[in-house]
Order: C-alpha cells, then structure tokens, then sequence
C-alpha cells in the first residue's frame, strides 16, 4: 500500500511536470528524493503497565517523492510523501557463543504539506524556503532480544509537528535538475497499546534530495 501511494504521487508529478523549471504561476514541478527522517519510537508494553520511550532512535533512510505547485512566479504550495525504513544488527562475540544475532527494524510513513518562497539564483538556480506540517507514522520489531519473545513489535507511533525548511534547484537541462533541502520539526509524539499510552514533544532532523522534473 505504501508502495502505491508513492507510485501514485510520481505518477501525478509526472503528468504535471511540464515546462518545471519555469516555475510560473499555474506549472508545477515533480522530484523523486531519497533522504532522512526522523522517527519516534516507544517500547511494547510487556506486562508492567507501561510503555516507556524506545532510547534507540536512529534515524530513517527516507524514500520519496515531492511535489511543486506554482501559483506565483515566487511562491508554491507542496506536497511531498516517503517510505521511511532503518535495521539494525547485533552479533554475539566470544562471551555468547552460539547465541542468536539481534535485530531491530524499523519502517515508517511520512506526508508533509506546506509552502515555498522561490528565489531566482542566475538563470539556471532558485533556492526556496518555507513552512509546513508534517505527520509521520511508524513501528518497530524486536528479534531475539535476551530475555523477551523472539520477535516482538513496538506498538505504532505518531508523530505531529510544524516544519521549517530551506534547499535549492539546480537545473541540468531543460526538464532536469537536482533538488534538495534540509529542514527541522517541532511536534508532539505518541503511542499507545493494551490501555497504556508514551507521549512527549519532538523535534528532529529532515532533508531530501534527488531528481526534479
């Protein structure tokens, strides 16, 4: 399902994506990214009431794609989606001979909406700024953990917040560029499973980059 929906979103950035890099009012423009997202995890609840933030929160390897639409020759609305994913391993040495490798996983899905400030650099460049919100949904699975079930699924986490961002555009050809951004969140986290609820304020890290049509 999530493959499709950024099938989905390429497929429209595509048809809309003629005349890109002229960014007058009424065009729009597509890029496919790959980057970071910043994801918040909490503990399954395991028989002690409580969930308890997850301390391992490394973050995402994000897929994606964006799109612009210009509805001035400075300024667009966006809107941009990503499969977001991290695994992790841990290998016994010589004090745990035979024992099992433990992994931790994790996928996610991550929308933002918002508007961007385009700025002219020379004839072949813009760079853009601007806020957004941003939702991010996402779990994580446990395997061969000492002392707990052989695998075992974090309950699903939420994340909520106001983004801000700042990147630029690279023209290549005449319907080809390099895109990317760096931005950060400001948002409230949460979680809940069997009746017991982890909730707290988040900030973190985001940027993409890729091919823009």
């Amino acid at each position: 399902m999530k493959i499709a929906r950024l099938a989905a979103l390429a497929a429209i950035g595509m048809l809309l994506s003629a005349n890109a890099f002229a960014m007058d009012s009424g065009t729009s423009m597509f890029a496919l990214n790959i980057g970071q997202a910043a994801g918040w995890f909490a503990n399954p609840e395991t028989g002690s009431g409580y969930l308890g933030r997850n301390s391992d929160e490394s973050g995402q390897l994000l897929v994606g794609g964006e799109l612009w639409h210009a509805f001035s020759s400075d300024y667009a609305f966006t809107l941009s989606a990503g499969y977001a994913f991290f695994g992790s391993k841990d290998e016994p040495g010589t004090n745990a001979p035979g024992g099992p490798t433990v992994e931790y996983k994790t996928t996610g899905f991550q929308v933002r909406v918002g508007g961007d400030r385009m700025v002219k650099v020379g004839d072949r460049a813009s760079l853009f700024f601007g806020p957004g919100v941003i939702y991010w949904t996402g779990k994580g699975t446990y395997k061969n953990v000492p002392g707990y079930p052989a695998s075992l699924d974090t309950p699903t986490s939420r994340i909520i917040g106001i983004n801000g961002r700042i990147g630029g555009l690279m023209q290549l050809s005449e319907g080809m560029g390099i895109a990317g951004h760096v931005g950060h969140t400001i948002g409230k986290a949460s979680a809940d499973d069997v009746g017991a609820k982890s909730s707290s304020w988040f900030t973190g890290f985001e940027a993409a980059g890729g091919l823009a049509f």
